[in-house]
């Protein structure tokens, strides 16, 4: 059975995969392939992260996660495609950056805007704890998982009725949809108060790049500043807020939020 189990953020221990020879296997792999630049940083990365497990409780401590409350001297470095994002998972919980930085942002909106009715998509374990206020009914939606509130929902095609919620939470998910022009106008129509969105992406780019096929991770897309150009066309009012504003906690140590994480507050 599918389940958010499987999703980032599931409260799911995360190990380092692998030892000296896996690490070294992988490398040979991707430098025969011809993948140079991913042979060097998937090295670099799995090597940081079994010098984490091997020696990190010996080191200061840097990082505390905001959804469980681990402390660490580093999280995990992930690797996605032919980058690195560094100090990224949780090893506790499984969180990135996105879910630390939303389990900041979510609370603090919902107890300005004192939602009723919310729909989480592809719901994400570690950020439930945020809806569970008096008087809210947490409704969670997938096309896959099987337990959420409603299987089989596309995006690009919502069974709900116009103005249903009063706060929709998308985290990371549009990027792996074909036409997520179509969803955004789907997610705007069943809203009568506030979205949450969340997409990956350079920012700092202007253009999103379009990928030929769906890639290897479900991606079609990798975003760029012209999303912000996109969600003004659909939405009444969008305010961009960067969650590395909320990177460091009061006693300093660091949340593992990257600068331009960005999430997109929208109006219908």
């Amino acid at each position: 059975m599918a389940s958010t189990r499987i999703n980032p953020g599931a409260f799911r221990t995360r190990s380092a995969h692998g030892g000296v020879g896996a690490i070294a296997r992988r490398f040979v792999r991707d430098v025969r392939a011809g993948r140079f630049r991913v042979a060097a940083v998937s090295a670099l990365a799995s090597s940081l992260n079994l010098v984490e497990v091997r020696w990190g409780n010996e080191m200061p401590v840097r990082y505390r996660c905001t959804c469980c409350g681990h402390t660490a001297h580093g999280f995990w470095h992930v690797i996605a495609g032919e980058r690195v994002v560094w100090n990224s998972a949780c090893p506790q919980c499984d969180s990135r950056g996105r879910h630390r930085g939303l389990a900041i942002l979510l609370p603090k909106l919902i107890a300005d805007r004192a939602p009723r009715r919310v729909l989480h998509f592809a719901p994400e374990p570690v950020l439930r704890r945020c809806f569970e206020q008096p008087g809210m009914t947490y409704e969670t939606a997938d096309l896959y998982l099987e337990d959420v509130t409603h299987r089989g929902i596309d995006l690009q095609q919502l069974p709900f009725a116009d103005a249903t919620y009063d706060l929709v939470v998308c985290n990371h998910v549009l990027e792996h949809l074909p036409d997520d022009d179509r969803a955004l106008r789907e997610i705007a129509r069943i809203v009568r108060g506030s979205v949450v969105l969340t997409v990956p992406g350079d920012f700092g780019r202007r253009d999103t790049l379009h990928f030929a096929g769906e890639l290897p991770n479900g991606h079609y897309r990798d975003y760029g500043g012209d999303f912000i150009d996109r969600l003004r066309t659909v939405f009444s009012a969008v305010e961009v807020v960067d969650l590395h504003a909320f990177d460091r906690d009061t006693s300093g140590l660091s949340r593992g939020i990257r600068p331009r994480d960005l999430a997109f507050l929208c109006e219908p």
